[in-house]
């Protein structure tokens, strides 16, 4: 049997398996029904610091109705920024903390300020691992995502916007699926039916954190 592509990069040989999402966003015990994908060495250690990166800034993020199982991460990413080798991850959430008011009251309440483009592209390579389990190919390297918060979408130009409303509804007429109890991730994908490697897709966090992504051809966009 022929060795597979990495599904995440989309060129070199497959050594391992991939979690997606990473396995640390799970609280215990884990579900049996996780996701993983081939994947080469260089992307699956390559990328397991933004990963962490990915868990913390979620975990340090207070969204009026977090979910239980968000809640039950919480302690560990508390836990963890204790230990030395935590120290510069640390220092960068700390120099993005900010002070906003709470509710229009003079009261402020910290707000952590992360790094987006960090967060979506983490975001981008689950939906290229959700692409991989879905066809059983990888997305060639000729083509890349892009990733908008759904939070963003009142922020882009109005022109721009049915553009992403579309992507959300041809989206939920792919596979759907959820996995780990309390909603800690759930995704629409659908391939187009036209181009095997154009897909849209929605992914969803701890029930607050949705993002709509989208695959395009690189020497074209």
């Amino acid at each position: 049997m022929s060795t597979p592509t990495c599904a995440l990069c989309g060129i070199r040989p497959a050594s391992t398996r991939e979690h997606v999402p990473s396995k640390s966003l799970f609280p215990q015990p884990r579900p049996e029904d996780l996701i993983t994908v081939p994947a080469c060495a260089d992307c699956n250690q390559g990328t397991q610091k933004s990963d962490e990166y990915f868990r913390k800034t979620l975990a340090l993020i207070v969204e009026p109705e977090p979910s239980a199982a968000l809640e039950q991460i919480r302690p560990t990413v508390t836990r963890a920024f204790a230990r030395p080798e935590e120290a510069g991850l640390f220092r960068e959430f700390a120099e993005r903390f900010q002070f906003a008011a709470l509710e229009g009251r003079t009261v402020v309440q910290p707000v952590i300020k992360p790094d987006s483009r960090r967060l979506n592209n983490v975001v981008g390579k689950h939906a290229v691992g959700l692409y991989y389990a879905i066809t059983g190919r990888p997305l060639p390297p000729s083509w890349g995502m892009i990733v908008l918060p759904l939070r963003w979408i009142d922020r882009i130009p109005q022109e721009d916007r049915p553009h992403w409303e579309q992507v959300l509804v041809a989206s939920a007429g792919g596979v759907r699926r959820s996995v780990g109890d309390g909603g800690v991730f759930r995704f629409a994908l659908r391939v187009a039916d036209d181009n095997s490697h154009g897909f849209v897709a929605t992914i969803q966090y701890f029930k607050n954190f949705t993002y709509v992504v989208r695959s395009y051809e690189r020497s074209t966009a």
